[in-house]
């Protein structure tokens, strides 16, 4: 089952929302002496030789739409005062 955790909370489905949801969160809580790692252990392919993960609600048949892309992460990423990703 994949998940995403927050705490103590109760897990959630680690779709290609949450995710997003996620590392924008942790983005946004990041100061500029910050380093900002996330970690990924998923399952991937290509799409006109880009790279794309899978989330949990990802198919492969759809995974240009539903799949996580690089440009999906520099959008969830976008306005982060991290100083190193």
């Amino acid at each position: 089952v994949l998940t995403t955790k927050k705490g103590g909370a109760a897990a959630e489905t680690a779709t290609k929302a949450n995710i997003l949801k996620a590392v924008k969160d942790a983005a946004s809580k990041a100061g500029e002496k910050d380093r900002l790692i996330v970690y990924f252990v998923m399952q991937g392919a290509t799409v006109a030789e880009r790279p794309v993960l899978f989330a949990g609600d990802s198919t492969f048949k759809d995974r240009a739409k539903d799949g996580l892309t690089a440009t999906d992460f520099e959008e969830a990423l976008k306005g982060s005062k991290a100083g190193q990703f």
